[in-house]
């Protein structure tokens, strides 16, 4: 699967007000700078458009389209404010062939830096202006040019085999970088089995491998999940945490609250090792494109 992050690097040109979780406010702004990039029927909206299937703009935000082809991944501090001529940086992750789209999508975030960000002070919103864009710790833009180096394509990401039985940690650490929200039985869960953690890294692999990749693995998906309640949890600080956006669509604020905080886990835990390191690039639950259910893991023995 066709798979890239670029780490936009900014300037915050004057001061914006956001919320305490960034990943709305990019989202929305986005949607709409991209529109005024690429849509050539302003007014016409896409359910009724002759050219939604070969629209970017429809690609990422279709009503019907799902798994998206991205993701936003906000700054990771929680701060509302941030003052004139501030450091303001995000990650745009992008699956498929939309890697092949990025000049567009480039410019529509220049655009996004324009309009401005976050909630309307004294009639502005804040503005930021793109320093440079890396991509594995690599500049592919020049800023005083506006040029863009795409010498080097896309990563093609796959499931890797289990390691070794003496190379396979016997206990990991999972962080829960941004909030995760994931369903079971039809309820938010509010703690994590590492049962629950393996359908949720589950369910997010077979669908984005059947739209961006060679189609699903060949994983026992019963088989996994079954041998999952064996792994024990032996350490858990994961907490709620509870933010709200704006939603223009709907003219009301939704409460988006998640899971955070980390957990510990110990067992036989060989076959589940490359879905922890595909779910960590790729997020995991919902509302994944605004940056939610990012998971970091890390072997304790």
């Amino acid at each position: 699967m066709l798979f890239e992050e670029y780490r936009f690097i900014c300037t915050i040109k004057s001061e914006a007000h956001m919320d305490t979780f960034k990943g709305s406010n990019l989202r929305s702004v986005f949607g709409y700078a991209l529109r005024q990039v690429v849509c050539i029927f302003k007014k016409r909206k896409c359910p009724t458009c002759t050219l939604k299937h070969g629209c970017l703009y429809h690609t990422f935000f279709g009503d019907e389209i799902t798994p998206h082809p991205y993701i936003l991944v906000p700054p990771r501090d929680f701060k509302s404010y941030i003052p004139e001529s501030s450091l303001f940086e995000f990650t745009l992750i992008l699956f498929g062939k939309v890697n092949y789209e990025l000049p567009y999508l480039i410019y529509a975030i220049k655009r996004m830096g324009e309009i401005g960000i976050g909630r309307k002070v004294r009639g502005k919103r804040g503005k930021f202006h793109i320093d440079d864009i890396l991509v594995r710790e690599k500049s592919i833009y020049d800023s005083s040019k506006g040029i863009i180096d795409l010498r080097e394509g896309p990563q093609d990401i796959h499931i890797t085999s289990p390691p070794t039985p003496s190379d396979s940690p016997e206990e990991i650490r999972v962080e829960l970088v941004t909030p995760l929200r994931v369903k079971h039985k039809n309820h938010f869960a509010d703690s994590l089995p590492f049962h629950l953690l393996t359908r949720a890294m589950l369910r997010r692999i077979s669908t984005l491998m059947k739209r961006f990749g060679k189609g699903e693995p060949r994983l026992n998906y019963a088989k996994l999940i079954e041998k999952a309640h064996r792994v024990k949890t032996r350490h858990t600080e994961i907490y709620w945490y509870d933010w709200r956006r704006y939603s223009s669509r709907q003219r009301s604020n939704m409460y988006m609250g998640g899971m955070m905080g980390s957990i510990i886990y110990s067992g036989d835990l060989r076959e589940y090792i490359p879905l922890l390191e595909f779910s960590s690039k790729v997020h995991i639950g919902k509302q994944t494109t605004f940056g939610l259910g990012k998971i970091h893991w890390e072997p304790l023995s």
